[in-house]
């Protein structure tokens, strides 16, 4: 009996360790494939791609549809379903940059964002105390981790959850450290994000995930949403400025920062009423930009699952 099982549990172990060889070399293989077309050709190929996982071989289809009837229930299904196709195109448009993300010098870069005063911005708080920069699952979340990570005159450390395949993980990292951004893995990194901001460094986090069902919950599109409250927790008890950021794709596919502070001075009550009050303000911040280009939110993310 402890033979079988011991040899089912090898054959399990190997299948996982290929199917992440696998997965790795699919991607390592697009990731070449669309460096070497370049970008300008591979977003013409989103769109195609964008048919094939709609109609053919549906890409979380259910959850998106379910996520906007949920968010916009005054809109008619056909609305809902045009909004669910132009989401599924925009997260393979915002695929295909990450992979090639690695053929950018820091002036192509720069070029794929509008013109701001970003980096000023950033510099009147960096330059005084450590900062935490809040973004969203939205526009390009990846192209937001570099670009920022350049523009500051400090150390960016980028909150990350690593995948379950490790090789993918390894790949991504490859991508967001290549201008000098450090990973800090989720887990035991409450400790370490203290410590950053407590040497004026700046730490990045995409706030926008379920929490837990037994955790406290905000509104967002006139519904209770359970979302992690740690960082505004962390801001609040360190009295760090908490800075927005997020990038809105353009028609010519350039990216647009909207950035501002999120005042946090004003707030009463306790600590925990002080953290909720905060969290709802960054949730809706992030609303309100979803609400102007709900096809650049990532709605395959069960947010409303309880």
């Amino acid at each position: 009996r402890r033979y079988f099982l011991s040899l089912l549990l090898l054959n399990f172990s190997s299948a996982v360790i290929d199917k992440n060889k696998f997965e790795f070399f699919v991607l390592k293989f697009l990731q070449k494939f669309f460096m070497l077309i370049g970008l300008k050709a591979g977003r013409r190929i989103a769109v195609s791609l964008s048919y094939l996982l709609y109609y053919v071989i549906p890409l979380r289809k259910s959850v998106v549809k379910k996520n906007l009837h949920l968010a916009f229930p005054e809109k008619s299904e056909k609305e809902i379903k045009r909004l669910a196709f132009e989401n599924l195109r925009s997260s393979m448009i915002t695929f295909i940059e990450v992979l090639t993300l690695p053929k950018f010098d820091e002036k192509s870069l720069e070029e794929l964002f509008v013109p701001s005063d970003m980096a000023e911005f950033f510099s009147r708080y960096t330059k005084k105390t450590g900062a935490l920069l809040m973004t969203a699952h939205f526009g390009n979340w990846e192209y937001i981790a570099v670009w920022v990570g350049l523009c500051l005159d400090v150390p960016f450390n980028v909150l990350i959850k690593r995948m379950r395949n490790p090789y993918a993980t390894k790949l991504l990292r490859k991508n967001r450290t290549r201008y000098g951004n450090i990973e800090i893995p989720v887990g035991n990194s409450v400790k370490t994000l203290i410590e950053k901001l407590k040497m004026k460094e700046a730490v990045g986090i995409v706030g926008d995930q379920r929490g837990k069902r037994e955790g406290p919950r905000v509104r967002f599109f006139n519904r209770d949403t359970a979302i992690y409250t740690g960082t505004a927790m962390m801001a609040i008890k360190m009295n760090v400025p908490v800075l927005f950021v997020l990038s809105v794709r353009q028609k010519d596919y350039k990216y647009k920062l909207i950035y501002k502070e999120i005042k946090y001075d004003d707030l009463e009550g306790t600590v925990d009423e002080k953290v909720l009050a905060l969290t709802q303000r960054y949730m809706t911040m992030v609303e309100e930009t979803v609400r102007e280009h709900p096809e650049q939110w990532f709605w395959m993310h069960n947010i409303w699952k309880y």
